[in-house]
This record gives C-alpha cells, structure tokens and sequence, in this order.
C-alpha cells in the first residue's frame, strides 16, 4: 500500500510544477518557516513538472508530510540563508498548486485519506490481528480509489 501511495503521489507532482511551503532542509533539520515567522508570504520554491525522482511518505510532527527528491536542486530560502536542496520534506498540507494557490491534496482528498490509512495500519501494533477485516477492508479501500488530482 505505502508504494502505491507514493507512485500515486510521484504522478502527481511530475504532472505539473508545483510549490511547496514551508520546507525543512533534511540536512540540517532547519524549516524555511515557522508558524510564527510567516504570514500570507509564505517562503517556498516552485518545481518544474517531472523533476521528481522519488517520494516516500512520512509523518512530521503529526503531519503527513512527503520526502521529496529531485533530478536537479531548487533554491529554498531557509532562515540561515537560500539553500540549493535536491531532497527535502514537506507537509502534504503545504503543497500548493501555485505560490499563493490551492492546496494540490486538500485535507479531504483521497490522497489525505490514503496516508491516514496507511499511517493507521503501519502504526497498528497487532498488524491487523485483532481486526483482520477492518485491516483489510481499509487496505482494500485505499487500493481502489484514484488518489490522483491532476
């Protein structure tokens, strides 16, 4: 389910450049904006359609949030300075269809969902066997619906 999720994801981001907010520098573990330190001008970089190389889907401060890397780096200006990054993470939440656009996966997409799930059962300490049809049924689910928005 979690390569599904993140091939779902990689299809989505290479069709079409998009701009991520408030990115962390996996280097360093500094964020291009705090809660605080932003208003509505949200520092962030836009990337070029089919740039992404690969996705893999995580938590960050409970948050889904995506490891993003690139065939080529993208300037993010982090608070240190502007930083040159190929790999960085990002909150699902803070990927924007353009800077100041829409969310690419709102909060209530089959995209937001499928990685609620997947965290669910991932963090599941029994591996379904206390509830072998809900473990099933929700990976069922998850692997029927188009989590694709492009």
């Amino acid at each position: 389910m979690a390569h599904y999720v993140g091939d779902s994801m990689l299809a989505d981001l290479n069709a079409g450049s998009f701009f991520v907010q408030a990115a962390i520098n996996v280097t360093t573990g500094e964020t291009s904006c705090s809660s605080t330190s932003c208003t509505s001008a949200w520092p962030g970089a836009t990337v070029a359609a089919s740039s992404v190389t690969e996705v893999h889907i995580e938590s960050s401060h409970g948050k889904l949030a995506a490891l993003i890397t690139l065939s080529s780096p993208v300037s993010i200006a982090f608070p240190a300075g502007t930083v040159s990054v190929a790999t960085f993470e990002v909150q699902l939440l803070r990927f924007r269809v353009a800077s100041g656009g829409a969310q690419l996966w709102p909060d209530t997409s089959n995209m937001m969902r499928a990685g609620w799930n997947l965290f669910m059962l991932n963090n599941d300490g029994s591996h379904g066997a206390h509830n072998p049809r809900f473990f099933n049924a929700i990976i069922g689910d998850t692997l029927a619906a188009d989590l694709t928005v492009r």
